[in-house]
C-alpha cells in the first residue's frame, strides 16, 4: 500500500521536475584553437609563438606596456588550464611549465605544460576568452 502510494506521488513531482527545470547557462565564452606550427622563440629555452594570423582579432584584448595584465584569455592544454598567465617572456623561455603571455603585436607565446615541444607532443592547445 505504501508503495503504491509513493509511486502515485512520484509521477506527478517527476513530471513538475521535468517541465520546470532548466540548467544554469554555461558561461558565455570564446573558443579557438592554437594549431601548429607553433614558432620557437629565441634560444635553448621552452617558449613558442602561435600564428598571430587566426588570433589577429584577439589582438584588442592583448596586453599592452600600458597595461600588461589586461588580456583576459586562457589557455588549456587538452582540457587542463595552463599558466600563470601575464608571464615575462624570460620566464616562458627559462621555466616553461605552462606559463603563457597574450601581448599585443605579438600573439600568444606559451610553453607546454611539461617543457615539451608543442608542434610534437600530440597534445590540443585551446585559447578560452570570457565574455
Amino acid at each position: 500500500m505504501l508503495g503504491l502510494g509513493l509511486l502515485a506521488l512520484y509521477f506527478p513531482v517527476a513530471i513538475y521536475l521535468t517541465y520546470s527545470y532548466s540548467p544554469p547557462p554555461e558561461p558565455p565564452v570564446i573558443r579557438t584553437f592554437l594549431l601548429p606550427p607553433f614558432t620557437k622563440v629565441d634560444g635553448d629555452g621552452h617558449a613558442y609563438q602561435a600564428s598571430s594570423e587566426y588570433i589577429a582579432s584577439l589582438d584588442a584584448l592583448a596586453d599592452s606596456r600600458g597595461d600588461g595584465a589586461s588580456s583576459p584569455i586562457l589557455i588549456y592544454e587538452n582540457g587542463r588550464p595552463l599558466g600563470p598567465a601575464h608571464s615575462s617572456h624570460d620566464d616562458i623561455e627559462k621555466i616553461g611549465n605552462g606559463r603563457f603571455s597574450h601581448w599585443r603585436g605579438m600573439g600568444i607565446i606559451f610553453s607546454a605544460s611539461d617543457v615539451t615541444d608543442p608542434n610534437t607532443n600530440g597534445r590540443r592547445y585551446t585559447v578560452v576568452v570570457p565574455r
